[in-house]
């Protein structure tokens, strides 16, 4: 009995590596007509006033650095109001997280009334942002910007759940995977910027890469109504600090 469940238990693995790999190579094929939709931003000049809002990466906690970086590239912007960046226990659950995130977010922008919001959710911070969409208030307009984001997550359920081992919280759900996320606001504006090379989502799968579903398909589960973007020339932080850098130069 136990040889017959183990050779089983083989075939479901080779079936699952296999399916893996396929859609990897799907993927390297696709890459050209994924990046040809090119992102361009848009600086509407009769806005007044803005804010800037940042959500740190799973293992970020340098809300000084960010803050510093953000402040930096929008220097040039004379509009610039407040920048508010947020950060997190990894070991909380995301319905826990995006509760307190949608709490600090609102009260921020009652107090500073901008015209423009504009929200970067780096790595799984991006995650926390799209499963907050929902519930922010924002006064006129806002752009939601999630970067190398985690949206999808890695879909081990049911007894794949063994292979996250004692991970919890955010870490644990990742792992695990997402459910759709419940549209945003009608002005609230959404860009997912996405990899198609990706050291840590690859380091986070080394040595049991059978596991893990495709880059591609780690952050396929865009917000309704929301435009993605594809980069090959950008691995998971540069890619963060590249899309800042785009979102707030051309305010500038």
């Amino acid at each position: 009995m136990i040889k017959y469940i183990l050779s089983g238990l083989i075939v479901v693995l080779f079936g699952i590596g296999a399916v893996m790999f396929y859609s990897s190579s799907a993927d390297q094929e696709n890459y050209v007509e994924l990046e040809s939709k090119k992102y361009v931003c848009e600086n509407d000049i009769h806005t007044t006033s803005r804010v800037y809002v940042a959500l740190l990466g799973l293992n970020d906690n340098d809300s000084a650095r960010l803050e510093t970086r953000i402040r930096k590239l929008s220097s040039g912007d004379t509009k610039t109001k407040a920048i508010l960046i947020y950060d997190y226990a990894p070991t909380d659950t995301l319905a826990a997280t995006s509760a307190d995130f949608t709490t600090k977010f609102n009260q921020f922008i009652a107090t500073q009334n901008p015209d423009e919001v504009i929200i970067f959710g780096l790595s799984a911070g991006g995650t926390i942002l799209a499963n907050s969409a929902h519930d922010l208030v924002v006064p006129k307009k806002a752009e939601l910007h999630t970067i190398a984001s985690p949206l999808k997550g890695f879909g081990l359920q049911g007894f794949m759940g063994y292979f996250l081992g004692d991970k919890v919280g955010l870490r644990r759900e990742i792992g695990m995977g997402f459910a759709p996320y419940l549209p945003p606001p009608k002005n609230v504006t959404v860009y997912h910027h996405k990899t198609l090379h990706d050291s840590v989502y690859t380091g986070a799968c080394e040595g049991s890469a059978w596991l893990c579903t495709t880059i591609v398909e780690l952050q396929n589960n865009n917000l309704a109504g929301s435009e993605e973007f594809y980069y090959s020339d950008y691995d998971h932080i540069p890619l963060m600090e590249a899309v800042m850098e785009m979102v707030t130069r051309c305010r500038t």
